[in-house]
């Protein structure tokens, strides 16, 4: 599973805002809009809704990537983003921050 690293250190609610607007301007209109994560249990991120009727992800709420050690990702608790919403996020990221800033790192499917 491809995850995202940064090289910055804070990101502020502002570039939260712009990261979501982005992503869900590109995203194709059959996918669920991403809201970035604003909870005191978490170090931040990003989450999609899970549509109620899903089998196999019962009392599963959303997709959810956050914070850990200047990257992105999956809490036991969530289900991970798909390859395709980490691309579009890794994009709508490099708009905001500039390719310089941000990596995506691929992993081979085992």
């Amino acid at each position: 599973m491809s995850y995202i690293s940064v090289k910055f250190k804070i990101i502020i609610p502002q570039n939260y805002q712009d990261v979501v607007r982005e992503y869900n301007k590109l995203k194709p209109s059959s996918w669920e809009p991403i809201t970035n994560i604003e909870n005191v249990d978490s170090a931040g991120g990003f989450e999609i809704p899970l549509p109620s009727n899903i089998e196999g992800k019962e009392g599963l709420r959303a997709k959810q990537v956050s914070w850990h050690k200047k990257r992105l990702h999956t809490n036991a608790l969530y289900s991970p983003f798909s390859e395709e919403e980490v691309g579009l996020l890794y994009n709508a990221m490099i708009s905001v921050f500039g390719k310089d800033q941000i990596e995506l790192v691929k992993h081979p499917k085992n």
